[in-house]
């Protein structure tokens, strides 16, 4: 309900000015009409002064554009909300019991408090069920606790207070207390579920890394708790897919807390279902939480690097060799000794198009191909690289691949100078070594040389080092970096940089080593972003659950495609069947696949534009290896407590709610609140009010002609 609290209007003048301008107005109008010809009725000329009158004040009104600001106060009513956990784990055990309790706490609620209250359901997802408490089914088969904040955040309403029936099992999502604390709305806790401890087993932690790497050893720590079966002999086995890898046995401990490690060498690359499973001991609460599943991407470490020079030198064999030192690389080198012919047989192609990263040391020179100058400039739109104008490079024909350099070739002309790096930017990952100061040992370095033609950072490129000549700094870039999209590329301006490792110095100094490593990590750690990226939601899904697929699409500069056609074959077994992903906007697109079929499941998909394809990718999930639900099925009346009393609200039992039917009560006295509302109405540019003008003049002029006068 709305009370207008207040009412302005606003001219833009001053309203002496105003009010001047309206007497003088009414003055004007009374002399003009003084004396007519012919001499009208008194009656008559009151009338025309009074349209007259009327004509100009409104006039006036258009002119000082006259604008009125009300304002309304309005009063937004207090309203509670019950959120009920509608997940499989409610109905563990005693389910008809548990539904009437619930029913009759929400029936106290709706009946006691003294405001309106909603009533939702939430598992899986979030459901108004205020007028349709047959929702409340018990079958969602996850509870996600941060769906409530974050709806709770985008909610504009007065919300006097919270109630969350559950049993506190999170089973999807985060722990939502962080973001709770932030709400300013106490949220009060209704607990239902069995506390007491049970005869179980239960595998309860997993700690593991994500990513590992081929054939080197992970550790992977699982704690398993009991209760009830001190000193028992249990099996842990450790499964990838579907083949056992380790086996283990173990006696559990008397304070119910075991600790087992297993040593992990992954034989080949990819993602890994691993599972972890302890025997299941005759008269446990429940087996479901015996075993646990997660996936583990095993990547190739190797990344693949080619180094590609038109002629022999030291800048190649010195980078050359620094590469292979480093036993996670696998260097391919390609040195042109001739015009057709290089020092590896190699095939060209192949090896530019499995390189991860390229090092163009020397190249191109004037020996080199058109044909390899253009499968180069190919590769570079996608793949990182690592210039330096080492001996044997031509400047017109790198010209050539100038689009992609972080720097322009102005002007060429022959002589070379010896320059040292001056160090511009100096907290650059890419300066660190071993000195005790890492920048002076670069200020430090013994001279280079660098081509006197003039060379120009571009405005989007990072000018790391500039060029000095006898410790007196020059404007021209030494040392630059670019990245955009996929083109990230290092590029030293100089040759014979190979001194740098031959420090005089320090011969212990590892600068010229790490720099050509960091130059690696530099330019390969965006190499693994997909552009075309398909993924589930989750990876284990409960039987009868939607499978939920989600797309990210990219151009090669990474802006967002919103018209490509993804097609995703899922395959189980000998069983194909496919989808299509729907775009959403800004590149993301999604869609899902509904089974009944328990098992593993692999996934393929293709984006297309126009029949191009734009890239490919695949994954796996599983269906009904295990019901997350089920695992941990008692009430965990610490997390409920937690979230209460971060929001200054209150946990209770299910079975005793007086104290808080009346703290709810409280909450809603105080809760009251109003919202200011101002509307804005410009009377001077009203349609209305021009046509009402033209209306009034009318109106004079008519009857004037009609009263005979000039």
């Amino acid at each position: 309900m709305f009370d207008i609290s207040n009412i302005e209007i606003n001219l833009s003048a001053d309203y002496l000015l105003v009010i001047g301008l309206l007497l003088v107005s009414f003055i004007y109008t009374l002399f003009i009409y003084k004396y007519t010809i012919p001499q009208i009725s008194k009656p008559k000329k009151i009338f025309l002064i009074t349209l007259r009158i009327i004509v100009l004040l409104l006039l006036v009104t258009v002119i000082f554009e006259p604008v009125v600001n009300i304002t309304r106060t309005e009063k937004i009513e207090p309203i509670n909300l019950v959120y009920i956990d509608n997940s499989q784990s409610i109905t563990f055990e005693d389910s008809l019991n548990k539904y009437k309790n619930i029913l009759n706490a929400l029936e106290r609620i709706n009946n006691s408090i003294n405001c309106k209250s909603n009533t939702y359901i939430f598992g899986s997802k979030i459901k108004n069920a205020t007028d349709s408490l047959d929702l409340i089914t018990f079958k969602d088969n996850s509870t996600n606790f941060t769906d409530i904040i974050n709806s709770l955040q985008n909610d504009l309403r007065n919300i006097a207070s919270v109630v969350i029936i559950s049993d506190g099992t999170i089973t999807d999502g985060s722990n939502p207390i962080h973001n709770a604390e932030k709400l300013n709305i106490p949220i009060f806790t209704i607990g239902i579920g069995d506390t007491t401890k049970r005869k179980d087993v239960e595998i309860s932690k997993v700690l593991y890394n994500e990513n590992v790497f081929l054939e080197k050893s992970t550790k992977i720590s699982t704690t398993i708790i009991q209760n009830g079966f001190d000193d028992a002999k249990v099996q842990v086995s450790f499964w990838e897919d579907k083949t056992q890898i380790i086996k283990k046995e173990i006696i559990l401990s008397k304070d119910g807390i075991n600790n087992i490690e297993f040593d992990y060498v992954p034989k080949s690359a990819g993602e890994k279902k691993i599972s972890i499973i302890v025997s299941n001991q005759q008269g446990e609460l429940t087996y479901a939480n015996n075993k646990n599943i997660f996936f583990i991407n095993v990547l190739d470490d190797k990344v693949k690097i080619l180094v590609l020079s038109s002629s022999p030198s030291a800048d190649v064999s010195f980078i050359t060799n620094s590469l292979k030192a480093d036993e996670n690389l696998e260097v391919i080198s390609l040195i042109q000794i001739s015009k057709n012919e290089f020092l590896n047989n190699k095939s060209i192609s192949t090896s530019i198009d499995s390189a991860d990263a390229i090092f163009l040391v020397g190249f191109p020179g004037n020996t080199t191909t058109s044909e390899l100058l253009n499968v180069v400039q190919q590769a570079l739109k996608e793949k990182p690289f690592f210039l330096t104008l080492s001996t044997g490079t031509d400047l017109n024909r790198l010209k050539q691949l100038e689009q992609y350099l972080p720097f322009t070739i102005t002007q060429i002309t022959t002589g070379l100078s010896p320059v040292q790096p001056n160090i511009e930017d100096k907290k650059n990952s890419l300066l660190t070594n071993n000195a005790p100061d890492p920048v002076a040992a670069w200020s430090n370095l013994p001279p280079i040389f660098q081509t006197n033609s003039k060379l120009n950072a571009k405005p989007e490129s990072n000018v790391i080092a500039t060029s000095k000549i006898r410790n007196v700094p020059m404007n021209t870039p030494l040392i630059v970096s670019k990245s955009i999209g996929y083109n990230r590329v290092i590029a030293v301006l100089g040759q014979d940089i190979w001194k740098w490792k031959l420090q005089v110095a320090n011969k212990e100094l590892n600068l010229f080593d790490n720099f050509i490593y960091s130059c690696v990590r530099w330019m390969t750690v965006d190499t693994k972003r997909d552009r075309f990226k398909i993924k589930t939601q989750k990876k284990l899904y409960v039987k009868g659950e939607l499978v939920e697929f989600v797309g990210e699409v990219y151009d090669e500069s990474f802006n967002p495609l919103d018209d490509v056609y993804i097609k995703v074959i899922i395959k189980k077994d000998v069983n194909i069947s496919d989808i299509k992903l729907n775009s959403i906007g800004n590149g993301i697109y999604e869609s899902t696949y509904e089974t009944n079929k328990e098992g593993d499941y692999q996934f393929s998909a293709v984006g297309t534009i126009n029949g191009k394809t734009v890239g490919k990718s695949q994954g796996r999930f599983t269906i009904g290896d295990i019901n997350i639900e089920t695992i941990n099925p008692r009430l965990d009346k610490y997390f409920l407590s937690s979230l209460s009393y971060s929001t200054n609200g209150k946990y209770y039992d299910i079975s005793n709610l007086d104290n808080l039917l009346k703290e709810i009560n409280q909450k809603i006295e105080n809760s009251t609140k109003e919202k200011i509302k101002t509307s804005e109405i410009n009377l001077w540019s009203d349609e209305l009010l021009l046509i009402l003008i033209i209306t009034l003049f009318s109106l004079e002029w008519f009857f004037r002609k009609k009263f005979g006068m000039l």
